[in-house]
């Protein structure tokens, strides 16, 4: 009896667990569970994120102004930077030194040798100023005492060759040795380092060889004297010397004439001028007469006949040459744009601060452009390799926290 209870003993709980067993329901695999794949994202988000951060902060200044430094700071690599400072104040030192560029007031200085030039032919046959034009009369200030001075320089071809060589020359002084400028614009040509004159196309050009003589005038009216050689007091300057004043030009040594006119495709020339400028005054002009007269004998004319045509000038007195505002401004930028920037050598091993030292912003900026630097000449292998190791370390601390 007791046997049997043994044997049936068991019946119970063999049948409990079929039971459970029937209806508990079969557990999933660790790859089809729902939340393992969501731990999973979570983890890859939060090991990119962290990898992103420290990457970035591995790129951060790690000093601030004021740190007291533990260790010295050497350069890692050889580098050069520009010296901003020293380029500015090159560049601005150019753009002062550039010329100041002027044009020829053509239409004037036309006018004005186109008057000079065919005085004695308008002249011609006159006994008395009531047959010259009153107009000629009023510019040139004419006199009876003068007519027969300009007819002397009147032959069947018109003006003499000497009387138009003359003509040229002092055109030509006007227009670069010794132009009329402004008041307001005499000041910045005075002070201005170099200037320059843009001569334009449509001149004539003054002959090369001496002009001929001229004939003969009365004794009491001297006409324009002929070149003579050059003395001691009167010779041209030898080149590369300072410019002479207006005095020391002689007629042997003329100011130098325009040139020919160019074809349309040749560029404008353009010719350095000293400071011997005339100032146009504001009232009377009657105060450039000693001046043009002086200007006048030396291109070749007599006393008498330098104060008959600068007449013409005191009638009408205009400056012959402006500033080239837009010229002065391009030609000053190209100048600052040629100088090179000045470059400060850095080297491998140079001293940027030493143990003890506190950090100045003068040495917090070269601390942080080395880092630049050191970063920049780091070969790429070499910072993807640094970089990937970070990214698996943050994926082992993530993998870390959602197993744990």
């Amino acid at each position: 009896m007791a046997t049997e209870e043994i044997a049936t003993r068991p019946e119970g709980p063999v049948i409990r667990r079929s039971e459970l067993r029937r209806r508990l329901r079969p557990e999933r695999s660790w790859h089809r569970n729902p939340t393992t794949l969501q731990s999973a994202a979570i983890a890859l988000v939060f090991a990119v994120l962290t990898w992103v951060v420290c990457d970035w902060s591995r790129q951060q200044s790690r000093w601030v102004e004021g740190q007291v430094l533990t260790g010295p700071m050497l350069n890692r690599v050889d580098y050069q930077l520009e010296n901003e400072t020293l380029t500015r104040q090159q560049r601005e030192l150019a753009k002062r030194n550039a010329p100041r560029i002027y044009e020829v007031d053509r239409s004037y200085l036309t006018a004005l040798r186109a008057a000079i030039e065919g005085l004695p032919q308008a002249v011609a046959g006159k006994s008395t100023l009531e047959e010259v034009d009153a107009g000629l009369v009023t510019t040139f200030a004419l006199q009876s005492k003068w007519l027969p001075t300009l007819q002397a320089f009147q032959d069947e071809k018109g003006p003499t060759e000497a009387w138009k060589s003359s003509t040229n020359r002092f055109i030509a002084a006007l227009s670069s040795r010794a132009p009329i400028i402004t008041r307001d614009e005499f000041q910045k040509f005075a002070t201005a380092a170099d200037r320059e004159v843009v001569i334009g196309d449509s001149w004539g050009s003054e002959p090369s060889s001496p002009a001929p003589s001229s004939p003969q005038a009365p004794q009491s009216q001297a006409p324009p004297q002929a070149p003579a050689p050059p003395s001691p007091s009167n010779a041209e300057p030898p080149a590369g010397a300072a410019q002479a004043p207006a005095s020391a030009y002689a007629p042997s040594s003329p100011a130098p004439a325009l040139p020919p006119q160019a074809p349309a495709t040749q560029p404008q020339m353009t010719r350095q001028i000293g400071r011997a400028a005339i100032e146009l005054p504001e009232g009377d002009p009657s105060s450039l007469r000693t001046r043009l007269v002086t200007e006048a004998i030396d291109a070749g004319f007599s006393a008498e006949c330098a104060a008959i045509v600068v007449n013409a000038i005191l009638t009408n007195p205009q400056p012959t040459i402006r500033c080239d505002e837009a010229a002065t401004l391009a030609r000053s930028e190209a100048a600052a744009g040629a100088v090179r920037s000045v470059l400060e050598s850095h080297p491998r091993g140079e001293v940027i601060a030493m143990t003890g030292d506190s950090l100045t912003r003068e040495r917090l900026g070269r601390l942080e452009e080395e880092q630049v630097q050191a970063s920049a000449r780091t070969p790429a292998l070499d910072r993807w390799i640094a970089s990937l190791g970070l990214l698996g370390l943050c994926t082992l601390l993530a993998a870390s926290i959602c197993l744990g």
